[in-house]
């Protein structure tokens, strides 16, 4: 269950950058993507995604290990479970990093020309 935290954590950002998006790129029909009820929704909804990759380290061979000797860390089971999990984890936080980045990006376009055009508008 140590994961489920980070997995929320992604989830989460990756909500909090597409509300970004979307209050930039659709100001006027922001309210409807983003009521508070919908935002609710959308947080229990994305600790529940960030529970779900975790049911599998209920089982005995695919728990995490704290190794509080060598570098205070969690670490998977030399299992194949383990090692799914540690895949699992890699390719789910550099992915999801990834779509923020370019979400983000996309945003800071929109930001960028829109403040040209207000700037060509006020000269």
């Amino acid at each position: 269950m140590a994961n489920v935290s980070l997995y929320g954590a992604v989830v989460v950002n990756l909500l909090i950058t597409m509300n970004r998006y979307c209050a930039l790129a659709y100001p006027l029909k922001y309210h409807n993507f983003w009521s508070i009820p919908k935002a609710r929704r959308a947080g229990i909804i994305a600790y529940l995604l960030g529970f779900l990759p975790c049911l599998p380290n209920i089982l005995g061979p695919c728990t995490p290990i704290f190794n509080a000797k060598l570098n205070y860390c969690w670490t998977y089971s030399d299992t194949t479970c383990g090692q799914f999990n540690s895949v699992f984890d890699v390719i789910i936080v550099t992915s999801s990093s990834v779509i923020m980045g370019c979400i983000n990006f996309a945003t800071f376009i929109k930001m960028r020309n829109h403040y040209k055009v207000g700037l060509k508008v006020i000269i």
